[in-house]
Order: structure tokens, then sequence, then C-alpha cells
């Protein structure tokens, strides 16, 4: 949702141009063969990999050896850093990034579990590159839907992607509240089934 919503603000604003689908040039083979592939390398890995890392490793371990706020701070800096040397990196692409860091940071802390910052991870990279052919960290992958962006950079995030433009962080922070409020709601609805389960 937060993508389609990336995709349809610009598109309205007359920055992104819809070209076609992929799926009138190629066969289905072709389209499921590159799907996958282009999840496996753009999306799964490399989320999996980040969260381990990040997440996984270094966050839990510097809470523990030292407090939470260093932690945070700690893991969503070099989290940046790692992204640095990406194609068509800029100031604003590290603030973006320096964001969805703490996004994902926030998506552990909800569960203190690796599912949620993964999924969310994962699920971003695949709907704004494979799905709709955004760049995804400066990296371009086969998408099924075929257009151009010429709008404003600080505002798209050009050939960086979405997170280096200011839609694109503003989708994150929609993305970071919703998780505030699914977090809320689960915590209401686990009381409430508890408080109605019959007394044994």
């Amino acid at each position: 949702l937060l993508i389609a919503g990336i995709y349809t603000f610009e598109y309205q604003m007359g920055w992104l141009t819809f070209m076609g689908y992929r799926w009138n040039k190629e066969s289905i083979g072709t389209m499921i063969a590159e799907s996958i592939t282009s999840f496996l390398i753009l999306s799964l890995c490399p989320a999996w990999q980040d969260e381990l890392t990040y997440r996984g490793y270094w966050l839990q371990n510097v809470k523990e050896g030292l407090n939470v706020a260093l932690a945070i701070l700690f893991t969503t800096i070099t989290f940046t850093l790692r992204h640095l040397g990406n194609p068509n990196s800029s100031y604003l692409s590290m603030i973006g990034i320096f964001l969805a860091g703490l996004w994902l940071v926030y998506a552990w802390f909800m569960t203190q579990q690796l599912w949620l910052p993964l999924g969310i991870h994962a699920g971003w990279n695949f709907f704004a590159g494979v799905v709709f052919g955004f760049p995804v960290r400066g990296f371009n992958s086969f998408h099924w839907i075929e257009h151009t962006v010429s709008g404003p950079v600080w505002m798209t995030g050009g050939e960086f992607g979405p997170e280096a433009g200011l839609v694109g962080m503003v989708a994150i922070g929609m993305g970071t509240l919703l998780l505030f409020a699914w977090h809320r709601w689960h915590k209401v609805a686990i009381q409430t089934f508890n408080h109605l389960r019959p007394k044994s």
C-alpha cells in the first residue's frame, strides 16, 4: 500500500509517466522466472542479511551491553553508512535510509523478533523494485510496471529510489504510524480476548 501510494501520488502530480506492463512483452515463463530471481536477489537475500546483522545481532548485543539509545543510534547509523556506496546515493538518500532504519528498529522492538522487520524490508524492496519498477537503493531490476520518473529528485528520489525523496520519506513515516496503530490494536485485542475467555 505504501509503494502504491507513492506511485499514485507521483503519477497524479505528473512526475511519473506510465509506459506499459512487462507481461505484454514477455512470456508467462519469463515473468515467473525473472520475478522469482529478482525477489531473491533484490528483496529477500539483502533483507535477510541486513536484518540478521543490524537488528538480529548488533541491536540486541549493544542494547544488552550498553543501553537502548546507543543500540538504536549505532545500528541505524551503520545501516545507513552501509548504503553510502550505492549507485546514485546522496545526502537525501542517507536521510531516507536512516529513517527506514529507525522504522525497522521500531518493528523489532514491537515484536522482539525478526519476522516483522524482515517482512517490511523484503516487502518494500519487492513491491518498489519488482512490482512498481522503482530503483531499490540505487539498483534496477526486472519489473512488472514500466514507467519514467521526471519529477524533482528531492521529491521522487530519482535514480536512487523512493527512499531518497520526500515522498518516500513521508511513506516511511506513515508506515511507522501504521505499525504503532497495529501494535496498539494487537495489545487491545489480546487483552479483550483474555478478559472474555472463560476462566478454567
